[in-house]
């Protein structure tokens, strides 16, 4: 089904049997009005889309997304060679790609770009985009386990790239195998403008497994490099109680926060308990993360008065904080605490905000 709106945004589904459907021929002809488009595709026949006759004139489009109804690792560049983009949408300002096409395979208007979710082949294509899209606010890069080392590399570059304007940085690692890929990112990298940093590795570690190694080393000299003043730390991948301690350190700014110590079933006392306002557990004697509004937490430990003390301190906003910084929400994963100590966690709080929940 497609739809159409001014100023045309445009949203559709295209399959690989049923190519020249009434659907494409709709989309072609309206195609240099169309400023917002919405696709759902397979793989292996977005080239033949955009070869569509009419269909290479998106002279007004700003915003382009391609979800993929159909992937295989096998079979993700079939038919792809290269989209030239920057001929066919010069004005495209946001694009959002799902990873099975990567940056190599799209030809883009860089220097317009303020918003990108992409996929990335290797560091060194990564750092090149960077140079040349000046413009860019919000960029997600995603990796594929397939692609991994390719980013696995000791070698320094010469200089880290200075993007001035990027804000919001979140790197996805798809089934990664080796846990060195941030290792090898965050040594190019200079973003003083930076507000918000997102970590998300979706591989899964056994639970015999010990704790993934975090560059905490690598990752502080980068924030120190950069200069940059976090409001936003997601971080999901394994950390121990202790890294997050020391990162927290150095982040007093942060506003909104998840953290996912490891082991996934530990029960992180010390990390709780630093994160308690009043205990004094930052620089100076002073409170960890004292601006904090937005808490995630994950995990899968059960013993819960650690975890229900820190948040009870937030909402009641105890400690150095001033009365405006309580916490305003938290999120607990499903896993965490059982139903018990989430019942317990969630009438505690429903007491002391008098009918305001942050569950």
């Amino acid at each position: 089904m497609v739809r159409a709106f001014a100023p045309l945004p445009a949203h559709g589904d295209i399959h690989a049997r049923d190519r020249w459907r009434p659907e494409c021929a709709i989309l072609a002809g309206i195609a240099a009005r169309i400023a917002h488009l919405d696709i759902s595709t397979t793989v292996g026949w977005l080239a033949q889309l955009f070869s569509v006759d009419g269909f290479h004139s998106l002279d007004a489009l700003q915003s382009l997304r391609i979800i993929y109804t159909q992937f295989s690792p096998n079979v993700q560049f079939e038919g792809i060679t290269q989209i030239d983009l920057g001929t066919l949408a010069p004005r495209l300002v946001d694009i959002h790609v799902d990873s099975a096409v990567t940056l190599q395979h799209l030809m883009l208007p860089r220097t317009r770009l303020t918003v990108c979710h992409l996929g990335v082949d290797d560091i060194t294509s990564f750092a090149l985009f960077l140079q040349e899209a000046v413009n860019l606010v919000e960029c997600t890069i995603l990796i594929h386990y397939l692609n991994s080392d390719d980013f696995n590399s000791d070698v320094p570059p010469r200089s880290p790239v200075r993007h001035a304007t990027l804000e919001r940085l979140s790197i996805w690692i798809i089934q990664d195998q080796d846990s060195n890929t941030l290792r090898s990112i965050l040594p190019w990298l200079d973003l003083p403008a930076l507000r918000d940093f997102e970590w998300i590795n979706r591989r899964r570690f056994h639970l015999s497994q010990p704790a993934p190694e975090w560059p905490l080393p690598i990752f502080l000299d980068f924030l120190s490099r950069s200069g940059c003043t976090l409001s936003r730390l997601w971080i999901e991948s394994g950390l121990t109680e202790e890294d997050i301690l020391r990162y927290l350190v150095e982040m007093p700014s942060v506003v909104d926060l998840l953290v996912s110590p490891w082991p996934y079933y530990g029960r992180p006392r010390k990390l709780m308990q630093g994160l308690t306002l009043g205990s004094h557990s930052g620089p100076d004697g002073k409170d960890l993360v004292p601006n904090l509004e937005h808490l995630m937490i994950h995990g899968g430990w059960h013993e819960c008065e650690e975890m229900m003390q820190a948040i009870e301190s937030r909402v009641r906003a105890d400690g150095d904080t001033t009365e405006g910084k309580r916490l305003k929400n938290v999120a607990l994963n499903s896993g965490l605490g059982g139903r018990q100590c989430v019942g317990e966690y969630t009438g505690a709080v429903r007491q002391m905000r008098k009918g305001r929940p942050l569950l």
